[in-house]
């Protein structure tokens, strides 16, 4: 077709960019992610060598070589926070925590939170192959500390599961010192209750061990909860004529009208610590002494020395506030007494 007269002619098309140029660009683009996808994989290797090599020493139970390079593959350094890898390598480090940080208070002379980090060991990780090396550490510091050392209060209060994972030997020698040295723990804690609970147990399960000293024990620690209790004032008892004991003794006799086995504690020339069983006929009083003493149950006769006497009288159960007196008893007298409950509204 012609132009029109007078019309310009049309200028030439001109051509795209060249292709060689948007190829260039992306030529460049796929070296960086070469790069990078290089550097990801880098680091994933090395992460999982710090957890093998982490492994290995914890497998074999040695924490000292397994923490620092389970500590990198748990924090992803280098490697990927979070993964599987990471996540099994934070597992086992906690674990091997627990141990580290008991064979330091080892280390510090602390048996007892030492004892306390190997039991929590046990409980947390039961299957672990932690379990048997920390139980035969834990056994040896058990058997090589004095009771003394092993009676901190935390010791003490976990006694019982320290003796069921066999942390503590089922050995009379061992258990009824330990049990005496918490008692005095927890008298100097002002935590009465709690030692008349450890020197009751020795007292009850090993009667052979030190039966003077423990009565001592078990006397002094009743008074004091009772004077911390306010307890109430004990009467003396009755005289009611001579005891026939030989050589001056004296003889105390009392009689249970409580349905309560009561503890009866002695503490002056001489020291003991009785018990009388509970009166199955009897009945606690409400708000009201009765007229006289029921004259139903079990009776109990104790010979003593003249002299003071700090006496208490407690209910077995623990449930009946105490009651505590001072008792004079002279040379040759038999006293008697009774003792019954009265509840209060109040």
């Amino acid at each position: 077709m012609n132009d029109l007269p007078g019309s310009p002619a049309a200028p030439p098309k001109r051509r795209g960019p060249l292709v060689r140029i948007a190829v260039g660009c992306s030529s460049l683009l796929l070296v960086a992610c070469i790069g990078i996808a290089g550097l990801a994989f880098y680091e994933n290797w090395q992460q999982e060598q710090n957890y093998n090599t982490g492994h290995a020493a914890y497998m074999q139970a040695n924490c000292a070589v397994a923490a620092e390079p389970l500590r990198k593959a748990a924090n992803g350094d280098p490697g990927t926070p979070g993964n599987d890898v990471a996540l099994k390598a934070e597992a086992e480090l906690q674990e091997c925590e627990l141990l580290l940080s008991a064979e330091e208070s080892v280390a510090a002379g602390d048996p007892a939170t030492a004892l306390l980090g190997y039991s929590e060991l046990l409980v947390k990780y039961a299957d672990g192959p932690l379990s048997l090396p920390a139980l035969g550490s834990a056994q040896s510091v058990s058997d090589n500390s004095a009771p003394e050392d092993l009676a901190s209060p935390a010791f003490c209060q976990n006694f019982d599961t320290l003796l069921e994972q066999q942390i503590l030997a089922d050995d009379p020698t061992i258990l009824a010192p330990v049990l005496m040295a918490c008692g005095a723990t927890f008298e100097s804690a002002n935590d009465f209750s709690s030692a008349l609970v450890s020197y009751d147990r020795v007292r009850k399960e090993f009667p052979d061990y030190e039966p003077v000293a423990v009565q001592a024990s078990l006397a002094r620690a009743a008074i004091a909860e009772a004077r911390a209790l306010g307890a109430g004032g004990l009467p003396a008892p009755l005289a009611v004529g001579n005891s026939g004991a030989a050589g001056g003794q004296v003889t105390v006799v009392i009689q249970n009208d409580s349905p309560e086995a009561l503890r009866l504690v002695f503490s002056g020339p001489e020291v003991r610590v009785e018990e009388i069983a509970a009166c199955e006929e009897c009945a606690k009083f409400e708000n009201a002494d009765p007229t006289g003493c029921p004259e139903l149950g079990p009776v109990g006769s104790y010979v003593l020395a003249p002299g003071d006497y700090d006496v208490v009288v407690k209910a077995v159960s623990g449930n009946v506030n105490p009651f505590s007196g001072t008792w004079t008893l002279e040379a040759g007298q038999e006293y008697n007494s009774c003792f019954y409950i009265v509840t209060s509204d109040e």
